[in-house]
């Protein structure tokens, strides 16, 4: 608003000067008052006083030529002898009001313009005024009434149509701020309408839009602002490139804005340049980089911020805590979002929560805070899913199966879990089935930030069988950065078949498992596991996944599995146990289950393989998953699935086989209102 009132202050002075009686002589005066050469304004109008003291044109035009200048108080003097003399003269108090406005007397200013309006309705000088004191008081709807009333006295004034644009941006900034989105969209819109491609207008219709979680449409603004700002053009898209994943497209970008960046303490573009790195998990080049901006700005938060992100980034969690906070006397709302994101991937969750409240504190409102907070209290929200399905395959065995699971947090650290499934299975042929129940009751325990355990207990019921007690146990070891090491334990009852589920045959898993998983190179799941089973028999599995991402959001990529097992007895007639089967695949799957701001969600998976059981000839195999479901509300998801395979490890029996269902999950959390600030 400051470049806005500055320029109204002209167009009044070319107003005010223009309706004064002048003489002749001092058409020189107004000129130089025209043109802005204010030195010699002033240097004429003290002439022409010197020659004629009681001139009022001559000694109302000093006092503006030495206001716009910066005198202000000297200004003000001048206008208030004048009023000594000519009391009451409604040209005089408008250049007083004026002098108000330029002494950032907004509240004086505002008083006076009032009563000027009030004498003079239709005057056009007098709404622009008070106009735009109303909008340095932050009154911009009162403010924009009375800007419509100077538009209707003179339709054609560009003095007035520039403070309507300047009024309608800061309407729209606080509408934007109260989530009055629709509106705010409006007074921008109104703003083009009046300045076609304005500059303003749209960077904050893009900003909107990015509120909305519209980032196509924040896209097709930020393009239009190109010609006129190629430098805040290739900002912006860079930064709606990476939300909506396009990692290349958004370097790209960045490095347009680094070659359009004119001024050195602009650091915008470097600082966008260095996420768009870190986004792409090119950590060496951003280091190299970071580096250089901390030779050239050693003292600059941006840049400290800039590194504890990558460091969070780059999941050096501890590194990237202690650079925000160098940082945390600064008290800055960037600095304790900073450090709520340390917090929270340190697993500090109430700590993390703490550091936003204070942020939202500096900043109240603050979408981005507030999405932060909220994805803290989800990620130790209560779980819960409930699915249903039918499964029948080649051989005539027919499934039906309900579950329920849930996950409750118990502080920071442990996580209660709950199960129920029950399973009712026949064969298509007969009309009976028998029906198996298992109720489970377990803990996750996070012990450390790389070291989750859990353990869990079970009974099993079945309609011909004793209640079984069924144990598990599991530790999962995050190794460095990218590699993971598991072990597990856990006892689970043959129930494919009714005869299966008559024989109460217990399975006993050993389980071991590793993987690798890193950006721009392939990942690797490799698990083996031996199984004794109650009837005698044995199992030795080897699994291995080779994968490779081909895009992070949506998620797609591609790999190859493979897999051997063997048993150490054959019992074909109840249950598929060959004493050799090999298989390889080739796969790709594609989803957008991470995409938070999509409804529709997706999963899809497609393999294509070949297998070998004992000394048969090889086969073919295929495998298709499908799951398309639509978020009704915030946090439920509900889902169609569809699974198909003719991949024999997937069918107890060996044969083809398919699943289909349904499946509702969600989470239940309420988000508390900011606390007092913390001293942490």
């Amino acid at each position: 608003m400051g470049e806005n009132r500055i320029y109204v202050c002209w167009l009044l002075l070319c107003l005010t000067c223009l309706g004064v009686q002048a003489q002749q002589s001092l058409e020189q005066g107004f000129s130089y008052l025209e043109e802005g050469k204010l030195d010699e304004a002033e240097a004429f109008f003290e002439r022409a006083i010197s020659q004629e003291p009681d001139s009022k044109t001559a000694r109302l035009c000093y006092g503006r030529a030495v206001g716009l200048q910066g005198e202000t108080e000297r200004a003000m003097g001048i206008f208030e002898d004048l009023l000594t003399s000519y009391p009451g003269d409604f040209e005089l108090l408008l250049n007083k009001a004026e002098a108000h406005m330029w002494m950032e007397d907004y509240v004086a200013a505002e008083k006076l313009y009032a009563n000027l309006v009030s004498q003079k309705p239709a005057d056009f000088v007098a709404n622009l005024g008070y106009a735009n004191a109303l909008t340095s008081l932050g009154n911009h709807v009162k403010s924009l009434e009375y800007i419509k009333k100077c538009i209707e006295v003179n339709p054609y004034s560009e003095s007035a149509l520039v403070s309507k644009k300047y009024i309608l941006l800061a309407n729209a900034s606080e509408l934007r701020d109260g989530r009055n989105y629709g509106l705010a969209r409006d007074h921008l819109l109104e703003v083009l309408s009046d300045f076609p491609e304005d500059r303003e207008a749209l960077i904050n219709l893009a900003i909107v839009e990015l509120h909305r979680q519209k980032p196509r449409r924040a896209q097709r603004y930020y393009h239009r602002l190109l010609p006129s700002d190629p430098y805040e053009s290739a900002l912006g898209l860079s930064s709606v490139s990476l939300i909506l994943g396009r990692k290349k497209e958004a370097l790209s970008y960045a490095e347009d804005a680094l070659r359009e960046s004119r001024d050195a303490g602009d650091i915008r573009a470097d600082i966008q340049y260095l996420n768009c790195l870190g986004a792409m998990g090119r950590f060496s080049k951003a280091d190299t980089v970071l580096h250089e901006l901390e030779d050239r700005y050693p003292k600059r938060a941006e840049v400290t911020l800039a590194k504890g992100r990558l460091r969070i980034w780059d999941q050096e969690y501890q590194e990237g805590f202690h650079n925000y906070a160098r940082l945390d006397t600064l008290n800055g709302f960037e600095v304790l979002l900073g450090l709520a994101e340390a917090e929270r991937a340190l697993g500090n969750r109430t700590a993390a929560i703490q550091r936003i409240n204070r942020a939202l504190q500096v900043q109240p409102q603050n979408l981005d805070a507030e999405r932060l907070r909220e994805a803290i209290y989800r990620e130790g929200a209560t779980s819960f899913e409930l699915a249903h399905c039918i499964s029948t395959d080649a051989s005539g065995v027919w499934a039906d199966i309900s579950s329920l699971k849930l996950g409750t947090p118990i502080g920071e650290r442990h996580r209660l879990l709950v199960s129920a499934s029950s399973r009712g299975v026949r064969w298509q042929s007969e009309g009976s089935s028998i029906r198996q129940s298992i109720f489970e009751l377990g803990d996750e325990w996070r012990a450390s930030r790389n070291t989750n355990l859990r353990a869990s207990v079970g009974l099993a019921n079945s309609s011909n069988n004793s209640p079984r007690l069924l144990f598990g146990a599991s530790v999962d070891q995050k190794i460095g950065k990218y590699q993971g090491l598991g072990a597990r334990y856990y006892q689970e009852l043959h129930n494919y078949t009714p005869e299966l589920v008559a024989s109460g045959i217990t399975m006993n898993h050993f389980l071991l498992s590793y993987s690798y998983s890193r950006q721009r190179v392939p990942g690797l799941y490799a698990q083996l596991m031996h199984t004794r089973q109650s009837d005698g028999n044995k199992r030795n599995l080897q699994f291995a996944s080779l994968y490779y991402g081909l895009r992070q959001s949506p998620s797609w990529k591609a790999g190859l599995n493979f897999l051997r097992f063997s048993f150490s007895e054959s019992v074909p007639e109840l249950y598929f146990s060959p004493d050799r089967f090999l298989s390889f695949e080739v796969f790709t799957q594609a989803d957008n289950l991470y995409v938070e701001r999509q409804r529709f969600k997706y999963i899809g998976l497609l393999a294509i393989g070949q297998q070998w059981v004992e000394d048969n000839a090889r086969q073919n195999s295929l495998r298709l998953e499908a799951k398309l479901g639509y978020r009704m509300f915030h946090e439920f998801l509900l889902y169609g699935f569809y699974q198909y395979s003719s991949a024999s490890q997937t069918s107890t029996l060996g044969f083809k086989s398919s699943r289909f269902g349904l499946c509702l999950e969600g989470k239940l959390y309420k988000v508390k209102k900011p606390e007092a600030a913390s001293n942490l």
